[in-house]
């Protein structure tokens, strides 16, 4: 159904779509931390509306595409190989 390269090449998607995502998350903590004026806020790191809902939002759709992205790399991988995953075994 799926070939290797189709894992690979989902995973790849995935992965760079984290990386804008991650960035973006950096990019809102960085415009939060220099647009704050409350100086309790700044030392507890503790953002307010609406830096806070969209630093939630982008961390949910972070985590999806990390777990595509770490799948894709599993999936193809010999059994053997798996070290510290959680998959079924066959009743032999």
């Amino acid at each position: 159904m799926f070939g290797p390269d189709k894992f690979y090449r989902i995973g790849a998607w995935a992965a760079r779509a984290a990386f804008v995502v991650t960035v973006l998350y950096i990019l809102t903590g960085v415009v939060w931390w220099f647009s704050e004026r409350d100086q309790v806020l700044l030392q507890s790191l503790t953002p307010g509306d609406p830096y806070l809902a969209i630093l939630e939002s982008l961390l949910v759709l972070w985590c999806p595409l990390m777990v595509v992205a770490m799948a894709s790399v599993l999936k193809p991988s010999p059994r053997a190989k798996r070290l510290a995953t959680v998959s079924r075994r066959s009743a032999s």
